[in-house]
């Protein structure tokens, strides 16, 4: 299957991670750091996502939209996915890779980092936000057992 909407979600979770811990660095170097590691938990599959969104309103004292949950559900295992096939090509197991390469998903510099205030509740809510079409990505995860299709293309994280 064509990779491109596959990057597509990619590169928005991984912008949605990275202004995750900028926010919680704005507000003090120790949450961004807390932050940082809830978000390499995540990842790992150490924490739910359950778990991580509990922590991190804990560690922020901020409430997440409502569509933080569903969105990672969506998209998490996609990046989880890229991490195992990019740490198979390094022969290194994902921790350890993601150890060594947080900068592909914790990118400060990533271009139009999302502002903050679209991730988290605010009082006066201006405009629904529109819902994702899903369908477009249904098939893109039709066989997560067998990667060797996966083997042959460059780590795109």
């Amino acid at each position: 299957p064509p990779p491109a909407c596959g990057a597509r979600q990619l590169s928005k979770l991984k912008r949605f991670l990275t202004t995750l811990q900028q926010f919680g660095t704005d507000i003090s170097p120790e949450i961004g750091e807390r932050v940082r590691t809830l978000v390499l938990g995540l990842v790992n599959a150490t924490l739910t996502i359950e778990e991580f969104h509990s922590k991190l309103q804990e560690a922020t004292n901020f409430p997440l939209r409502p569509f933080v949950i569903p969105f990672l559900k969506a998209n998490l295992p996609l990046l989880q996915r890229e991490l195992m096939h990019c740490a198979r090509l390094a022969k290194q197991t994902p921790a350890q890779y993601l150890a060594q390469h947080e900068q592909l998903l914790l990118d400060a510099n990533a271009s139009s980092p999302v502002d903050s205030s679209e991730l988290l509740l605010d009082t006066n809510e201006h405009g629904k936000r529109r819902t994702p079409d899903r369908t477009k990505d249904s098939g893109s995860d039709r066989d997560p057992l067998h990667p060797d299709h996966l083997s042959k293309r460059p780590c795109t994280l």
